[in-house]
């Protein structure tokens, strides 16, 4: 199990949304209609992607607040991440030239609409960023392994705390690095 100094875990962790909010901030200045132009290979819009990302943020944030709302667990200097976790995370997260490991075909309840409202997306996915730098702040109070989260996929399959934060944002990145290929 990989382990982690668990302020620096939740610092790099906030500095990861930070820089997603960065670029996403920045898509702003860009079109409706840019930002729902399909990829040139079929792929979805930016649009679409920020749709899937909202469907995914509006879950996780859920649950752990939920999840917080209900927790004494006192912080621990260190997080030990779990296998499952480590495995998820691991898998989720681009390389450092952007690229990802391995495409992976979403979930049916997560595919986007087709033309979703490109504006409303991204105002939704900034605020939800914003959301998420709240709970990882809040989370510093608190055991990152001891909390458990509910994965997407099912109510059975649960991660602790820390592995749930660096799968999510795991996530975003990976699609971040989609969106800036579709060269707005």
């Amino acid at each position: 199990m990989t382990a982690f100094n668990s302020t620096a875990l939740l610092d790099e962790l906030s500095s990861d949304v930070r820089s997603i909010l960065a670029y996403t901030e920045t898509l702003k200045s860009k079109s409706e209609q840019q930002l729902s132009l399909p990829a040139k290979d079929g792929g979805w819009s930016a649009a679409q992607v920020l749709a899937h990302l909202n469907f995914y943020a509006g879950y996780y944030l859920n649950e752990i607040e939920r999840a917080l709302s209900n927790s004494n667990a006192q912080p621990t200097l260190f997080f030990k991440s779990s296998w499952l976790g480590n495995y998820f995370a691991n898998t989720m997260k681009p390389k450092e030239d952007g690229q990802v490991k391995s495409k992976m075909k979403a979930p049916k309840n997560a595919v986007p609409p087709p033309t979703p409202n490109a504006k409303q997306e991204l105002e939704k996915f900034i605020g939800y960023q914003h959301q998420l730098l709240n709970v990882l702040e809040i989370t510093k109070k608190v055991n990152l392994r001891k909390i458990k989260i509910s994965t997407s996929l099912s109510i059975l399959i649960k991660l602790n705390l820390g592995d749930t934060f660096r799968f999510v944002i795991a996530h975003e990145q990976r699609h971040m690095e989609q969106i800036k290929r579709l060269s707005l």
